[in-house]
């Protein structure tokens, strides 16, 4: 289960998914219709529309798409802080159809904390996504549990 602070305003705060400074910023065009608010890949945006702190990236032809978790990927960038990238009460047939790609901010090194991440996106990582942090290309590392 996340581990979230609900406000009076009911918007979720997510813990930071990073130990030490967050040194090595990118800001990185986002494909929204590859995102998911529900699905096998779990929820890299939540129901205000916030694409989830820690959600890991891969760059695909210089827009940053989410990690499958597929052999050969690497982690180019993990997502700092949660940013708004669409309207409130989103739903996976409402994010597969958006054409925008904002730009998000990344970070691409530095050390990273499974547990974190996992609590923010509600769901385990996969050994080929925790494989993908060690690939060459990679500058993130990321802790044990």
């Amino acid at each position: 289960m996340p581990i979230s602070v609900t406000e009076t305003t009911g918007n979720s705060v997510y813990a930071s998914p990073f130990i030490g400074p967050v040194n090595h910023p990118v800001h990185a065009k986002i494909d929204v219709s590859a995102l998911l608010i529900d699905g096998a890949q779990g929820s890299q945006v939540d129901a205000k529309g916030y694409l989830k702190p820690g959600t890991p990236f891969k760059l695909t032809a210089g827009v940053a798409v989410p990690l499958a978790g597929t052999a050969g990927e690497y982690v180019y960038g993990v997502v700092i802080e949660a940013t708004k990238v669409v309207a409130e009460a989103p739903t996976n047939a409402t994010l597969g159809a958006d054409a925008s790609d904002p730009f998000v901010a990344l970070n691409t090194q530095g050390l990273v904390n499974r547990d974190i991440v996992e609590d923010n996106l509600g769901r385990a990582l996969s050994a080929s996504e925790i494989a993908a942090f060690a690939a060459a290309g990679s500058q993130l590392t990321l802790t044990t549990t």
